[in-house]
């Protein structure tokens, strides 16, 4: 009988300590799962952005375009020549002026020393015709108080023939250049009185590429 009790007594006593561990293991695993789950809720927290922050400011999008020095100068509606320079539409349409560029009667001043691509694009048109064939040509020149005058940076050249009664031809040029810090980009042009006065004909205009 004492013998039996015994046996009893162990046996209890190996159930209670299959049930510790089982208890001790359940803990574990739910002690791991709930980590696990506050480690995916804090990753998804640190990945997730609100609509608002994804939204970009007016003001953040001119601070991004203001990085880039770049200028486009457009054709005048009205006088079209300043003593033998073109004159140009800086600010209304397509017009812009932006990284320190300035215009102003005639000339385009360039605000850094630096490498840019310079173009120009003139078009020309007539309507009646001429009794000798026409010679277009454009110019760019560039002008700094360290030089003694003008200096070509780029020409373009075309021919009307006599015979032709309605025409209309574009001229366009551009090229790479080192310029110095308020250097003047100017454009000289022998058929003034015939070029076009719309904006996407006739354009000129700079930017910077590296300093």
């Amino acid at each position: 009988m004492e013998q039996l009790s015994q046996r009893n007594a162990r046996r209890t006593s190996r159930l209670g300590q299959v049930g510790t561990i089982c208890a001790v293991h359940l803990s574990l695993f739910m002690l791991s799962t709930a980590l696990l789950v506050l480690v995916l809720v804090v990753l998804r927290g640190g990945c997730s952005q609100s609509p608002a922050s994804k939204v970009r400011s007016p003001l953040h999008k001119a601070q991004a375009k203001c990085c880039f020095s770049t200028v486009i100068l457009l054709a005048p509606h009205d006088k079209k020549t300043v003593e033998e320079y073109l004159l140009w539409e800086s600010v209304n349409g397509n017009a812009h002026l932006h990284g320190g560029f300035r215009y102003s009667n005639g000339s385009l001043v360039i605000p850094t020393k630096g490498l840019y691509r310079v173009f120009l694009q003139l078009t020309y048109e007539s309507n009646t015709e001429s009794k000798f064939d026409l010679k277009l040509s454009n110019t760019v020149v560039l002008y700094h108080d360290s030089y003694p005058s003008d200096v070509t940076l780029l020409s373009s050249v075309d021919t009307v023939s006599h015979s032709t009664k309605q025409w209309s031809k574009s001229l366009h040029t551009s090229g790479i250049f080192l310029m110095k810090a308020n250097s003047r980009l100017r454009v000289k042009s022998a058929n003034a009185n015939l070029i076009s006065s719309e904006e996407h004909l006739v354009f000129f205009g700079a930017e910077l590429l590296s300093q």
